[in-house]
C-alpha cells in the first residue's frame, strides 16, 4: 500500500499516464485519472483464420499460449484438465511457451499420467499455425494487463475461455460472445 501510494505521488510528475484498458483508470487516484490514456497492445490482423477439421477429426485441440511462470497459472489448466479428461477423451492439451516453470510443468504431467494427452511446446516463430488449427484457447491466468496470446487467439476466430476474474482476460472476452468466461 505504501508502494502503491508513492508511485501515486511520482505519477503526479507526468503529463500522461498510460494504462492498456480504459477501466484500469478507475484503480488510480482521482487526481491522476484525467492525466490517464488508455493505449491497447497492436495485434497484427490474422491473414488466416481458425478452421480446425470437421466432426470426422478424431482429436481436438484445446491451445494454451503463454509464459510458463506462476502469473499463467498452467497448473491449474493442467490439473483441470488432467481431472475432466475422461469426461473429453478426444480433446488433447497444447501448452506452448518458455519459462522458469517448465520442469514443473514438466514433472506434474508426467505425475498426473497425462504425457499422452498433454504436450509442452517450446515458443515458436510461427504461432499463427497453431491458432488456426486448435479448436479451442485456454489462458488461466491469475492477472493480466494486455493478455496478447488471447488476442492473437481471438484475432484469428478462435473461441476462447479464461477467468471472469482476471483483468485484461475478463477485457477481451465477452461471455458468451466471443469466449467463456
Amino acid at each position: 500500500e505504501r508502494k502503491k501510494k508513492i508511485v501515486s505521488q511520482v505519477l503526479r510528475l507526468a503529463d500522461k499516464v498510460t494504462v492498456q484498458f480504459e477501466r484500469y483508470r478507475d484503480g488510480y487516484p482521482d487526481y491522476l485519472r484525467k492525466k490517464i490514456v488508455a493505449i491497447h497492445n497492436p495485434v497484427t490482423s490474422a491473414v488466416e483464420f481458425a478452421v480446425p477439421s470437421g466432426e470426422k477429426e478424431k482429436t481436438k485441440t484445446l491451445l494454451c499460449v503463454g509464459r510458463l511462470a506462476y502469473q499463467k497459472n498452467i497448473d491449474v489448466l493442467i490439473q483441470t484438465f488432467a481431472a475432466l479428461s475422461s469426461n473429453f477423451p478426444t480433446w488433447n492439451l497444447l501448452i506452448v511457451g518458455d519459462g522458469e516453470d517448465r520442469k514443473k510443468l514438466e514433472d506434474m504431467i508426467t505425475h498426473l499420467d497425462m504425457s499422452e494427452r498433454i504436450a509442452l511446446m517450446p515458443s515458436v516463430k510461427n504461432v499463427q499455425s497453431l491458432y488456426c488449427s486448435a479448436h479451442l484457447f485456454c489462458l488461466p491466468s491469475r492477472w493480466e494487463g494486455f493478455p496478447n496470446a488471447l488476442a492473437e487467439a481471438m484475432a484469428h476466430g478462435l473461441p476462447s475461455v479464461g477467468f471472469a476474474g482476471c483483468s485484461g482476460v475478463s477485457d477481451l472476452i465477452e461471455d458468451n460472445r466471443n469466449g467463456f468466461l
